[in-house]
């Protein structure tokens, strides 16, 4: 009975629903806090599940790296026994590039070919779910893929945690909504125990039919409401005898008198209806954003906060008595101030103001705060009160100050990178330097016979292709950087294309492979463009063609279309009939470090030239694009082949603004001089580099001193005064930089030019400023080309630079032996006897006068480097004729 009148009392009440809707509320909250604590709980489980199978995978991948290449089963089994310690692991095995199990955790399975492995050699996760993580990573040596890692890890406990994290959560959330149940019914009780006041004390004269006072207290909207119906009523008890002696007539005027009051005291219960439900939206808001609000009445001097200040501020509400003075002292020292300056001018203007600063909690925990304030004033323009809100922004700066560290963390790895990769080019640069320097000084060296000069070559080829390793890797970090730069200057453009045409047809030719070379009838006699970056695209992809093509022809094509402003599109392509690139695969073709099917079978290469070339292509606002297959599959003797298409628009101009063109592989002399008469001081710490400089440049007709650290120079040059210097920039002791300005303190020795010498390129074009700066004449790379050498020496000191055409030497018309012959050399390549084919070699060469002596001499050459495809290919050629 007692239940069914507080039913029926309070459904339509003001306060049953604010109680109502608070505890809703406050459930639905705490039920959805719970729901996403779990998926972030079982998301984060999840993710380190998969984090712990890679990196355990990992770990095992670069463990069993070397006991796999050994192909040591009896160890990779041990190494998978020893992962057993994990309680969670489910499998672990180890397969060989062709997916073959060669250790397993379950031995019965050793020996099988697992099926569902990935395609390509990268970390993949096979297959994640709520019961197990199966992982894969593959195992590399040297930069080679030679087989697999795969483990599986269950989640059997993470799923037992999870349950767990969801029974705490649960039971904690009814806690919560309990408590927020009798909270929400105290504190609609007291917020609406002063409207059920006023409302008894209507019912109650409603009910007695006499005065009752209401006694309220305050300046809120109930107490103006109390305040105004005490003074109707006592309006009306004035006026009681007065209406006693009015007649009827004024019993009209009473009731419209009193339904105007009741209509009155119906809007002012409405105004405080939505008043009510203002408030409580206003403090749900609060709530939830954890927004603190404040009040500071000037007139009382009475400072007033709402809760959520004191969350913030970490204080006991009935302890803690708000004032300015008091929250001057909750502001951190550093701020306090910038705070004191900022809320005395708003005050003092009237301006609203934002401000972040710190506060030192009721804990001693520091806080970032971010306020909003103004001031108000009256009619009169006197200041009145000042308002404003409060939000905690601690996490904010936290993120701020982790990203910070983040930035500060990824400056100094790049730094790191660039620190490790100038010294790993300046240590490799420094023995490349003797290797291609001694290569270039015997290939000239005409008492060598033709087995010691393709020995020359062979070395030098080398040397060449690892120093284009080295400086691809470099330019790949220097485009990454956004450092790479382009040097413009004027080129001989036909000739350019000749050179690039030699390197290519010889390649061709040792391949047995066709070359066509079909420029434009209209090409330009000079360009103006980075001749360096203009090579290293075109050669590139030449190379590949040639590299990648074992029967037919490579095709390099140049045309030119004039534009406005004397300036010219270049477009080149670069066609091949080798195995070509896969649709699908063409996406990738440009990536770093890709080489893609059938390519892979040649493991000349890093991946990084088609990378390289695009980006160096969109530097110089052109374009590189692919295209594969070009030729029909009925084309039985040519692969489905690739075509680059490479353009870009250059400035032209007439051929004398050029200055004397340097063939690269020819061979030049210095004019102009009496050999001995000139003296050229070498400066370096490394014996090996001034050996090279001196063999290079005694045989010119140079005298040579040289000096192991710049504090010597001085000293060699009082003994012996040079006529140049070539000075390397980094040596312990006193270096290049340092020992240039001290030289030029002494008016004997300031004017002789000095050449800088260095093998750290990795900023080479602010390196080079620098030296230019300091007073260097001259700039030579290591390795250094010795017609860059001689060009520079030609410039520094007068000299002339010729090409020594009697060194060139002539090619010579193969002419092949009898058909019988060729067929015996067949039968001994079929068996493998390549002694055989060097003795037959001989003995061709000395047939019928020697006519046959050409063909002797490339196939002993072949036989010599043991080049079973290049002799099968050579031999083909002529036996089909």
């Amino acid at each position: 009975m007692n239940l069914f009148r507080i039913r029926k009392f309070y459904p339509n009440s003001l306060r049953w629903k604010l109680i109502t809707g608070a505890a809703i509320i406050h459930a639905v909250l705490m039920s959805l806090f719970i729901w996403d604590l779990v998926v972030r709980q079982k998301d984060v489980l999840f993710e380190r599940q998969q984090e712990h199978a890679h990196a355990l995978s990992q770990t095992l991948a670069v463990t069993c790296a070397h006991w796999l290449i050994s192909y040591d089963i009896a160890g990779l089994q041990e190494l998978i026994n020893a992962q057993r310690i994990y309680p969670e692991l489910s499998f672990a095995l180890i397969t060989d590039i062709d997916n073959k199990v060669l250790a397993h955790t379950e031995p019965d399975k050793i020996g099988k070919r697992i099926v569902d492995m990935p395609e390509y050699a990268k970390n993949e996760t096979l297959y994640a779910s709520d019961q197990m993580v199966d992982v894969a990573v593959p195992v590399s040596l040297a930069g080679t893929h030679i087989g697999w890692v795969r483990i599986g890890i269950n989640n059997q406990a993470s799923n037992k945690k999870l349950k767990g994290i969801a029974s705490d959560g649960i039971l904690y959330a009814l806690c919560a909504v309990l408590i927020g149940a009798v909270i929400s019914w105290f504190l609609g009780t007291k917020l609406t125990s002063r409207l059920h006041t006023i409302q008894q004390t209507v019912r109650q004269i409603r009910a007695k039919g006499h005065f009752s006072r209401i006694d309220l207290s305050g300046n809120d909207e109930a107490a103006l409401v109390a305040h105004e119906f005490n003074r109707m009523f006592a309006r009306l008890q004035r006026n009681q005898q007065e209406l006693k002696n009015l007649n009827e007539d004024l019993e009209f005027l009473v009731d419209e008198r009193t339904e105007e009051l009741q209509k009155s005291f119906d809007a002012i219960k409405q105004k405080n209806m939505e008043l009510t439900e203002t408030k409580e939206e206003l403090e749900k808001a609060r709530k939830l954003a954890i927004l603190g609000v404040w009040e500071f009445d000037i007139i009382t001097d009475k400072l007033t906060w709402s809760d959520e200040i004191y969350t913030i501020f970490e204080l006991d509400k009935t302890t803690f008595k708000p004032s300015y003075e008091a929250f001057l002292k909750i502001v951190h020292p550093d701020d306090r101030d910038k705070v004191r300056t900022t809320y005395e001018n708003a005050l003092r203007t009237g301006e609203k103001y934002q401000m972040t600063h710190r506060i030192v909690t009721g804990q001693d925990r520091i806080k970032w705060v971010e306020e909003h304030g103004r001031a108000e004033f009256d009619d009169t323009g006197k200041l009145m009160l000042a308002i404003g809100t409060i939000y905690d922004i601690s996490m904010q700066k936290e993120a701020e100050e982790k990203l910070k560290e983040a930035m500060t963390e990824i400056k100094k790895t790049n730094l790191a990178k660039s620190v490790f990769l100038s010294n790993m080019s300046h240590e490799l640069r420094t023995p490349l330097n003797a290797i291609l320097g001694y290569s270039q000084i015997f290939a000239e060296d005409r008492t060598l016979n033709e087995k010691q000069q393709s020995g020359i070559k062979t070395i030098r080829d080398a040397g060449d292709h690892l120093l284009m390793l080295i400086n691809d890797i470099l330019d790949l970090s220097k485009i990454e950087a956004g450092k790479l730069e382009l040097f413009v200057q004027h080129i001989v453009f036909k000739r350019f294309l000749q050179s690039l045409c030699d390197i290519v047809r010889n390649r061709c030719a040792q391949k047995t492979i066709m070359f066509r070379y079909e420029p434009d009838k209209h090409l330009p006699d000079i360009i103006i463009a980075d001749e360096v970056r203009l090579r290293q695209i075109l050669l590139n992809l030449l190379s590949n063609a040639a590299k990648f093509t074992d029967n037919g022809y490579c095709l390099f094509a140049v045309k030119a279309e004039s534009l406005a402003d004397q300036k010219t599109m270049l477009t080149f392509i670069v066609e091949d009939s080798g195995p070509g690139i896969a649709e699908e695969q063409q996406a990738d073709a440009f990536e770093p470090f890709k080489q893609l099917g059938e390519r892979l079978k040649y493991a000349e290469g890093t991946g990084l030239g088609l990378s390289i070339s695009l980006q160096l292509a969109t530097l110089m606002n052109g374009t590189l694009s692919l295209i594969s297959p070009v030729h029909r599959d009925d084309v039985a003797e040519y692969g489905p082949g690739s075509r680059f298409v490479f353009t870009a628009v250059v400035e032209t101009c007439p051929m004398e603004a050029t200055e004397k063109y340097i063939e690269p592989d020819a061979v030049y002399r210095l004019d102009g001089f009496e050999p001995g008469t000139r003296t050229i001081l070498i400066v370096d710490d490394r014996p090996t580099n001034r050996a090279v400089l001196k063999d290079t440049l005694e045989p010119l007709g140079f005298l040579t001193t040289e000096a192991s650290d710049g504090k010597e120079v001085p000293a060699a040059c009082e003994q012996q005064r040079p006529d140049l210097i070539l000075m390397d920039l980094v040596m312990p002791g006193v270096d290049g930089f340092t020992a240039l300005r001290e030289l030029k303190k002494m008016d004997r020795y300031a004017q002789i030019p000095v050449v800088a010498v260095t093998a750290s390129l990795i900023n080479k074009t602010s390196l080079k400023q620098r030296c230019e700066k300091v007073g260097f004449k001259g700039f030579l790379p290591k390795p250094f080309a010795k017609q860059d050498l001689l060009k520079i020496l030609a410039d520094l000191l007068n000299l002339a630079l010729n090409q020594d055409h009697l060194a060139k030497p002539v090619d010579e018309q193969i002419v092949p032996p009898p058909s019988e012959i060729l067929e015996q050399l067949q039968n001994h390549l079929a068996d493998g006897n390549i002694d055989a084919i060097e003795l037959m070699a001989a003995d061709i060469a000395e047939m019928d006068s020697g006519v046959y002596r050409s063909f002797a001499k490339r196939l002993s050459q072949l036989a010599a480097e043991i080049q079973i495809k290049g002799i099968e290919q050579f031999i083909e050629q002529f036996y089909k004729k």
